[in-house]
């Protein structure tokens, strides 16, 4: 069972508590349904050998089906239309990107693809350097400086706002006549292979990141190191959220599921998927469309547990 009523999530989030079995099976589940998905699905592009300096680590690579393809300009390299970079439906439509964390050989072919692909957010979850490693490499400009990338991409800052966990920035973006205005909002206290401190300082980051977006329109990247974990885990959580606000019941296995259906590895790690549970738990809690009060009702959420437990023992 993994399809929950907003009604019961948060009590079943306390029973996931209870029984962390029940949650490692889950993640074994995915798991070994994810490895037949990769088998069926193909990088050679990603591959090739004019390709294989563009990705920044070898085991995440985007499938040839859901892989963004530039648009070849007249002085670009031979295959130059592949990036590591995946197209990812939302809850309605094809609404994201998700990619690595530009390389510095690769951040022209970055700004292509914003243009190209009329990116108005970029979402970041990720710093420059994390445990003295390179994670990403500098793709824009200090605040009130330019930057030109190769001879036609000019990238200028021209706001930014530091808010303790996270960053917001304005970036003008220009190739040849054309210009736009990407917002940059970059969330800095993500550690790599991990989670946050608490909940609710995303849950506002998403929350802020949504209202901009709506705003703005076009569509969102969203990146950290490999793009996938991390990456994974915010638009898994956008996700489920516009779904919570549909009046739908909510599906961490499935939605994480799907992800994968569209890149490797998106939601890479156990921990990671369980934050997703208590990132939507804390949106509920927070005001979402259902709240609770676990505090009056601890009877009733461990005699729930109880039942859930009875229910997977009931279907084995």
């Amino acid at each position: 069972m993994t399809e929950i009523s907003q009604a019961e999530f948060i009590r079943y989030c306390c029973y996931l508590e209870q029984y962390p079995d029940v949650l490692a099976t889950q993640w074994q589940e995915l798991q070994t349904k994810s490895l037949e998905i990769y088998e069926a699905h193909q990088t050679a592009f990603a591959v090739l050998p004019e390709n294989k300096r563009k990705n920044r680590y070898t085991d995440i690579l985007p499938f040839d089906l859901t892989r963004v393809k530039l648009n070849i300009d007249e002085d670009d390299e031979m295959c130059s239309d592949y990036i590591n970079a995946s197209h990812i439906k939302g809850f309605s439509n094809n609404e994201y990107i998700a990619t690595q964390g530009p390389l510095s050989h690769t951040v022209r072919d970055f700004w292509k693809m914003v243009i190209q692909e009329n990116v108005s957010i970029i979402v970041m979850v990720a710093r420059f350097y994390e445990n003295k490693m390179e994670k990403c490499s500098k793709y824009f400009p200090n605040n009130h400086e330019i930057i030109l990338f190769g001879d036609d991409i000019e990238v200028r800052c021209t706001t930014e706002l530091n808010l303790n966990t996270y960053c917001v920035r304005t970036l003008e973006v220009r190739k040849g006549l054309k210009q736009q205005t990407v917002i940059h909002m970059q969330f800095v206290e993500w550690p790599d292979f991990g989670v946050p401190k608490g909940t609710d300082d995303l849950i506002y980051f998403c929350n802020q990141f949504r209202e901009r977006w709506d705003a703005e329109g076009g569509r969102a990247l969203v990146h950290c190191s490999a793009g996938v974990g991390r990456t994974g885990t915010i638009i898994a959580t956008d996700i489920l959220i516009n779904s919570i606000k549909a009046g739908r019941k909510i599906d961490v296995f499935n939605t994480v599921l799907e992800l994968r259906k569209q890149r490797k590895s998106m939601v890479q790690r156990q921990t990671q998927y369980l934050y997703i549970y208590q990132m939507i738990r804390c949106f509920l809690e927070e005001g979402g469309s259902y709240s609770l009060d676990t505090q009056e009702h601890i009877y009733e959420n461990i005699q729930l547990a109880q039942d859930f437990r009875n229910k997977e023992e009931q279907s084995l």
